[in-house]
Formats: C-alpha cells, sequence, structure tokens
C-alpha cells in the first residue's frame, strides 16, 4: 500500500476539487484559519482500490498533555467511494499519523449521507466499522437550513 504526504496546499487543494463530494472544511484554507487556535495540518493521500483516497487532518496538543487529538472535518475525500478503498485508508491513516508523535484518536466524519448514493443500504458505514472505525456523535451539523433574510413587503 503506498502514502504520501501532500505538504504541498496547491495539490491538496486539487485533490479535494475532485471529490465526491468535497468540502471546504477539507481546503488546505481551512487549515489556516484553524491554526491560531492551536490546530496543525496534516495532509495524506493513501492508494486504494478505485482511486486514491485522503484527508486532511488537524492536530491539537491541548495544554501540557503528551498527545494530541486528531480530526478530518469532512474526510476522508475521495472521488469514487468504494468500500474497499477504507481498509487502505485506514492503514494509510495509521502510517502518516505515526510521524505526528502520540495521538489519542483520529476523529471522521465523510461527508456521506447514510444509505445514500455512496452507502448503498449501509454498505459503506460497514466497511468503516470491518476497517475498525466506531461510529460517535456528529460534530458537523447533519442538515442545511436556507432562511430569507429578505425583508419582507411589511416590513418596509
Amino acid at each position: 500500500m503506498s502514502v504520501s504526504v501532500v505538504p504541498e496546499p496547491a495539490a491538496w487543494d486539487a485533490f479535494v476539487q475532485e471529490a465526491d463530494p468535497g468540502s471546504y472544511l477539507q481546503l488546505a484554507a481551512w487549515a489556516r484559519v484553524k491554526r491560531p487556535n492551536g490546530w496543525v495540518a496534516t495532509r495524506f493521500v493513501a492508494q486504494a482500490p478505485g482511486g486514491p483516497i485522503g484527508a486532511q487532518v488537524l492536530l491539537r496538543r491541548p495544554g501540557l498533555l503528551p498527545w494530541a487529538f486528531a480530526y478530518a472535518p469532512r474526510g476522508p475525500v475521495t472521488a469514487a467511494w468504494r468500500t474497499d478503498a477504507l481498509a487502505p485508508f485506514t492503514s494509510g491513516a495509521r502510517q502518516a499519523l505515526g510521524a505526528a508523535g502520540r495521538i489519542s484518536h483520529l476523529r471522521i466524519d465523510p461527508e456521506i449521507e447514510a444509505d445514500g448514493p455512496h452507502d448503498p443500504g449501509g454498505a459503506l458505514r460497514e466497511a468503516l466499522r470491518q476497517a475498525g472505525w466506531r461510529s460517535a456523535p456528529a460534530i458537523q451539523p447533519a442538515s442545511t437550513r436556507l432562511i430569507d433574510l429578505r425583508a419582507s413587503l411589511g416590513a418596509r
């Protein structure tokens, strides 16, 4: 299995833009937004059946603790979601993050709708379980609300 670290922001952003779906939370700009709060980004891509799969992982070392939290917001990302891509991603995460020192856990939340087109019949969630991932409460909102902010005619 081949894993490569992608330090170049432009190359990483091009990879995210080709993903289905990609997320702004996986772009290099999001890592720059999070940096003042103590988060440091590392990005990696694992070669998997159907194409590469990777994540921008944000690491944060709280206080004087000897380990970091790792979080891939709306990651991993890939252009071809396949159940057999998750084991190479998991191995790639262990390999790529091993160089970052001690990490208590890695939290992921791929932007994949349960039972949607990328998770027919829960196949992707089952592949995550088989690769060793455990379910956890969501961090990012599960849905979007649209609110019309135009003033009504009576408010003028």
